[in-house]
C-alpha cells in the first residue's frame, strides 16, 4: 500500500506533510482511514534512517483521543506499527535510553543475533555480550549522546555463539511521552564486505602479479596496466593510458597490430614471443598470452606478459652446456651411445663412431642392431629390451672382432618413471683380461709353492711326531721324559694346524664360498669324536643337548673346522676335570650352537676376535689365529658369533661361545631370514 491509501486526502497531497529536523525526526497530524472507511484523527512521528542507497522512514502513530504517553494504544494503530516494525529486512532494536534495556526487536534481529525476542527483552546489549569491541561501543554511545543520532557506524557484533559479524548501525533518539528511546537499525555487511574483499583481492592480485598485465581495447589503446608493467617499462600509468600497443611493441606496425587483435578475437586466445620497448629505447624479449573478453557489450583484450630475458639467457647457457657435455662425451676412452626403444641411435661419441667404422653424424639416426654382426646384435637387443622392460641397470661382457667389451646398460627414465632411453657404455677390457689371466696363473703358482711348503713342513713335523711317539712307548722307565715328549707332540700338532690355518685364510680371501646343505648333527658328532681322541688322556666330561629333529645349515666343507677349533680351545686350557657343554637349538629360522667350558676364561682381546671387533693383523697369532679363522668362516656362511664370560659371585668360572647360522630349511623354502644377535 501507499501512504495515500491510509491517509485522508487532506492529509496527503503527494508531498511530505512534515519537515525533518536535524535529528532526523518529523511530526504532523492527519487522519487515518480505517478499512471500514472511518477516519481517525491521529498524530504521527516519523524517524528518518539514511541507509546510503535508500532513505527509510519509520512512523509511530497515536490516536488523538489518547495522550502520547498513554500505555494503551488503539488496536488498529498497534497492528499497523507492529507490521511496519516486524517486516523490515534489516534488524531493528528499540531500547530505553535511560537504562539501556531492550524494549523490542523485530524478526530480522533473531537470525543474525541467535537470540529469541523473549530472551533479549528487558536485558541490555552488555547483558547479552553483543559488542565485540568495547571501544567501538563507547564511540557509538558518545556520538549518539552528542548528535542524538548515529549514521552508518561500522563495527562488529557477536551472535549468541560468539561468532563476529560486520554490521553498519544507524540509530536515532526518539521521545514518546516522557520516555526517550533509541531506535537502532542494523545492516548485515557480511555479503557486502565479502564482495568488497573479493573485489579488492582480485584487484590486488592483478596489481601485484609478477606478470605484466594489460587490458587493451580492439583499437589497440591501453585500457589498464598493473604495477608490474610500470616497473618493467618505466612509464607511469598515466603515460601508458594515453598510449597504443604500437608505442611499446616496436616490431609491430599499427595495421599489423589491429589485424593481430582481430585474430585474437577469432581464436579466443593465443600467445606470441615479441620485443617490448622502454622509454629510453632499450628493448627486452617478452612472451605474451592474449585472451579476448566481452563484458556488457565491451570488448577487451586481456594480455599477460612475461619478460623472458632470463629464459633466453638460460637457453644460451644450456646450449653452451651441451657443447661442454659433447666435449666430455668425446673425451672418454669408452664407447658411449644413447638409443630409444626401437634401437635408434640418438647420440654417440667419437670413440663409438670409430669402433663402428662411421662418423658421429652418420651414426645418429641409424639403428644400432642393423650395423652390428648378427650374433652381437641379437645379444645386445636381448639385454637392451630387458632394461626397457624392467628398468634395471645391467652389466655384461661380450666380444666383437676379437675385442672383449665390458658393457653397462643404464635405464634413463622420464617424469612418469618410465624407461624412455638406454645409455650404453662399452669399455675395451681385452688388455685387462690378459693381465688378470696372468695374475691368476701367478696366484696358482704361489699357492702351489705354499702347498709344497706345507707338505714339506708337514713331513718334517710328522717325522718328529713319529719319533716322539716311539720314545713315549718306554715312558714307564722315564715318566718325566714321557711328559716332555707328550708336550712336544702337542706343540708339533699345533704347528701343523697353524700352518694349515694360514693357508686356508689366504685362500678364503680369494675364493668364493660354494655352500651346500650340511647336517649339523653329523658335523658336531665328527668334531666330538676328534676332540675325544685328542684329549683322551684328560678324559673330559662332555654333555650335549639338542632337539630331536635334524638340523641343517648352508656351509662348505670347512664348517667342521669351526667347531673343532672352538671345542679344542674350550678343553685345552682346563687343568683338571675338563668339562665341555654343547647346546643346540633352532628358532626363528636360525640354528643356535652354544659351547661352554669351566676354564679360566679368555681375555678381552680374544673376546673381540670372536665378536669380529679385532681385525686380522700380523700379531693375529697372539690373539688366537684359530678364533680368527672360525670367525671368518662363520661370516662367510652368513652367520654371527659372540662370547661371554661365565661368572659366579664375580669369579670367572668359564666361557660361553655362541654361533648362530641360518637354517637351511628356511632357505630351501624361500624364506628371507633376518639374523638376530648371537647373544
Amino acid at each position: 500500500m501507499n501512504i495515500e491509501d491510509v491517509l485522508s486526502p487532506e492529509g496527503s497531497d503527494g508531498s511530505l506533510p512534515f519537515e525533518i529536523n536535524d535529528d532526523g525526526i518529523g511530526e504532523f497530524s492527519s487522519r487515518l482511514k480505517r478499512a471500514d472507511g472511518v477516519d481517525i484523527p491521529v498524530d504521527i512521528r516519523v524517524v528518518s534512517i539514511d541507509e546510503g542507497e535508500k532513505l527509510i522512514y519509520m512512523a509511530i502513530i497515536w490516536e488523538k483521543s489518547d495522550p502520547m504517553n498513554s500505555k494503551e494504544e488503539p488496536e488498529e494503530n498497534s497492528d499497523l506499527n507492529r507490521a511496519a516494525f516486524m517486516t523490515s529486512h534489516d534488524p531493528i532494536m528499540v531500547s530505553n535510553l535511560k537504562d539501556g534495556k531492550i524494549i523490542d526487536v523485530n524478526d530480522a534481529f533473531i537470525p543474525i543475533s541467535g537470540w529469541t525476542r523473549e530472551e533479549v527483552i528487558g536485558r541490555t546489549t552488555m547483558d547479552i555480550d553483543l559488542w565485540c569491541r568495547i571501544d567501538d561501543r563507547k564511540a557509538y554511545v558518545k556520538e549518539l549522546e552528542r548528535m542524538g543520532k548515529v549514521r552508518h557506524f561500522q563495527t562488529y557484533l557477536k551472535d549468541r555463539n560468539g561468532d563476529e559479524h560486520p554490521v553498519s548501525l544507524s540509530a536515532s533518539i526518539v521521545t514518546v511521552g516522557n520516555e526517550r528511546y533509541i531506535v537502532t537499525i542494523c545492516r548485515d555487511l557480511r555479503d557486502t564486505w565479502e564482495l568488497s574483499r573479493l573485489k579488492n583481492l582480485a584487484f590486488q592480485t592483478l596489481e601485484k602479479d609478477d606478470s605484466m598485465i594489460l587490458w587493451i581495447d580492439m583499437e589497440g589503446k591501453v585500457y589498464y596496466v598493473n604495477e608490474t608493467v610500470t616497473g618493467y617499462l618505466g612509464y607511469t600509468k598515466k603515460e601508458l593510458s594515453r598510449m597504443y600497443l604500437w608505442d611499446i611493441y616496436p616490431t609491430y606496425s599499427k595495421s599489423k597490430l589491429i589485424n593481430f587483435l582481430k585474430e585474437v578475437k577469432e581464436k579466443g586466445s593465443t600467445s606470441v614471443e615479441t620485443v617490448m620497448k622502454r622509454p629510453d629505447g632499450r628493448t627486452f624479449p617478452a612472451e605474451v598470452y592474449l585472451n579476448h573478453l566481452e563484458l556488457d557489450g565491451e570488448e577487451i583484450i586481456f594480455a599477460f606478459v612475461r619478460d623472458i630475458s632470463e629464459r633466453r639467457r638460460m637457453e644460451n647457457l644450456l646450449a653452451k652446456s651441451r657443447m661442454f657435455e659433447r666435449g666430455l662425451i668425446d673425451s672418454t676412452l669408452d664407447s658411449l651411445l644413447l638409443i630409444n626403444r626401437e634401437g635408434v641411435i640418438l647420440t654417440c661419441n667419437a670413440v663409438a663412431a670409430e669402433r663402428l667404422g662411421r662418423t658421429v653424424e652418420q651414426l645418429i639416426g641409424m639403428n644400432l642392431y642393423a650395423i652390428l654382426p648378427d650374433d652381437v646384435a641379437r645379444r645386445r637387443r636381448e639385454w637392451i629390451e630387458y632394461v626397457f622392460s624392467t628398468g634395471e641397470n645391467i652389466q655384461k661382457e661380450d666380444s666383437r672382432d676379437d675385442i672383449l667389451f665390458n658393457t653397462h646398460f643404464y635405464a634413463i627414465k622420464n617424469m612418469d618413471d618410465e624407461v624412455e632411453y638406454v645409455s650404453i657404455f662399452a669399455k675395451d677390457i681385452t688388455d685387462l683380461r690378459k693381465k688378470e689371466e696372468q695374475a691368476r696363473m701367478e696366484k696358482e703358482r704361489a699357492e702351489l709353492y705354499l702347498d709344497l711348503l706345507l707338505h714339506d713342513i708337514g713331513n718334517i713335523h710328522q717325522g718328529i711326531i713319529s719319533g716322539i711317539q716311539l720314545a713315549s712307548m718306554v715312558r714307564e722307565e722315564a715318566d718325566t721324559l714321557g711328559k716332555v715328549l707328550s708336550s712336544m707332540e702337542n706343540l708339533a700338532k699345533r704347528s701343523i694346524s697353524l700352518t694349515s690355518n694360514i693357508l686356508l685364510l689366504s685362500r678364503l680371501n680369494r675364493e668364493d664360498i660354494i655352500p651346500k646343505v650340511r647336517d649339523l648333527n653329523i658335523v658336531i658328532d665328527r668334531c666330538l669324536e676328534r676332540v675325544r681322541t685328542d684329549f683322551m688322556k684328560k678324559e673330559p666330561t662332555i654333555e650335549i643337548r639338542k632337539p630331536s629333529e635334524m638340523l641343517f645349515v648352508q656351509a662348505d666343507e670347512h664348517l667342521e673346522m669351526v667347531f673343532h677349533i672352538l671345542m679344542d680351545n674350550a678343553l685345552r686350557y682346563q687343568k683338571k676335570d675338563p668339562f665341555l657343554e654343547l647346546e643346540l637349538d633352532r628358532k626363528d629360522g636360525c640354528v643356535y650352537i652354544h659351547i661352554r667350558d669351566r676354564g679360566p676364561g679368555i681375555d678381552e682381546k680374544q673376546l673381540d676376535v670372536i665378536r669380529g671387533e679385532q681385525p686380522l693383523k700380523k700379531e693375529a697369532t697372539r690373539r688366537g689365529l684359530g678364533l680368527i679363522l672360525a670367525r671368518t668362516l662363520v661370516e662367510r656362511y652368513g652367520g654371527d658369533m659372540d662370547a661371554s664370560l661365565i661368572t659366579d659371585n664375580g669369579r670367572i668360572i668359564g666361557t660361553d661361545v655362541s654361533v648362530i647360522l641360518k637354517s637351511a630349511e628356511g632357505m630351501q623354502q624361500g624364506h628371507d631370514v633376518d639374523l638376530p644377535s648371537a647373544a
